[in-house]
This record gives C-alpha cells, structure tokens and sequence, in this order.
C-alpha cells in the first residue's frame, strides 16, 4: 500500500468514527421542559415542577406522587427505583423519563434541598451564619 492509499483511508476512517460519534452524542441528549404538555409526546424528557408531597404513594420499587408545572398543570409521576433522599425536604425537582398511558414514567428523580442554596447573608448577621 502506498502512501497516498494510507493517507485516504485514514482520513476515511477518521470521517467515519466522526460521523458515529456525533450520532452517539445526539441521541443521548434529552431535552428539559418546565411545561408538562410539551412532554406528553413519549419522548424521553426532563420535566422540572415543583413536587406535591401530598399525594406520595410507594408500591414496592415504585413510587407515585405529582409534579405542578409553571402554568399549575398536574402530571402524575411514576418513579421506578428508591426517591432520593432528601425528597421530604425537596420544593421542585427534576424527573428524567417520558409520559405513556397518562403519567410520566421516571427512571431517575433530581430534588434541590432550598436550606442548602439560601443565601449565607440571611443566616444571620455578618453573614457568617451564625
């Protein structure tokens, strides 16, 4: 093989690894929604909402509770797999999976805890948190 040959394959080789890569890359992007009615497609989907504690029911590995979207739209949620742990003390999360048969089935569950990002100037005076 000459040098020229090498050259072209090589470049071919490089284009086609390229080309797969972003392929790849593509379709492991899962888009973010804060409006409930844009992820009742079936696509898989990032909804982010504030978390109804209310109406939190646990069966075995699955967990049902409700998510309010910015417009108060209510989405009913099914979890599969443990809540997170600070869920209890969780005002809005973020709930990765897509929407089939009227409720949004989630894999994975991302909460905020609020006391975590308070500003450290309202703990107290001098805002050394004391």
């Amino acid at each position: 093989m000459n040098r020229k040959t090498s050259l072209v394959a090589g470049i071919i080789a490089i284009v086609v690894l390229s080309g797969v890569s972003i392929w790849f890359f593509l379709s492991s992007i899962v888009p973010f929604t804060s409006d409930f009615s844009e992820a009742k497609n079936g696509k898989a989907y990032q909804i982010y909402g504030a978390l109804d504690q209310n109406g939190l029911r646990q069966e075995g590995n699955l967990s049902y509770f409700n998510m309010v979207d910015e417009k108060g739209e209510v989405l009913p949620v099914v979890l599969d797999g443990v809540l997170p742990q600070n869920f209890a003390g969780a005002q809005k999360g973020v709930a990765v999976g897509s929407y089939r048969d009227g409720s949004f089935y989630a894999g994975q569950l991302l909460v905020k805890c609020p006391s975590k990002y308070e500003n450290k100037d309202e703990k107290g005076p001098g805002g050394n948190g004391k």
